[in-house]
């Protein structure tokens, strides 16, 4: 099952585009401080930054019941991570698609179906 992720206000634009644009590359984590179930490898995480749909990323690897404290954010600020997400960089960027999404904290499973195929 797909998932949404929003990045915080704080983050810039520039910051939540190197996960997409190839300045990141290979595995990358994203932190949880709640268990997300029914995640699996191949589906994808999308990022939410400022109420739109950024890009997605392909989901290489899962870690629940991580207890793992791991850095979160451009200022590594910690996290007391319950699940760990990897993906794979850089992802998709959202492109001509206008994918608006509500903010919320931490995830949501949701497949966006305006993405397309």
């Amino acid at each position: 099952m797909n998932i949404t992720c929003t990045i915080g206000q704080k983050e810039t634009p520039a910051w939540v585009a190197e996960f997409l644009d190839g300045t990141r590359q290979g595995a990358v984590h994203f932190a949880f401080g709640q268990r997300i179930n029914h995640v699996y490898p191949g589906d994808y995480l999308y990022l939410i930054h400022r109420g739109k749909v950024q890009g997605r990323l392909r989901i290489t690897e899962v870690v629940e019941d991580a207890e793992l404290t791991l850095p979160a954010g451009n200022e590594h600020e910690p996290i007391e991570a319950k699940t760990v997400v990897w993906v794979h960089c850089p992802g998709e960027p959202v492109g001509h698609r206008d994918i608006p999404r509500d903010s919320h904290r931490g995830f949501r499973y949701d497949e966006v179906s305006e993405w397309g195929s």
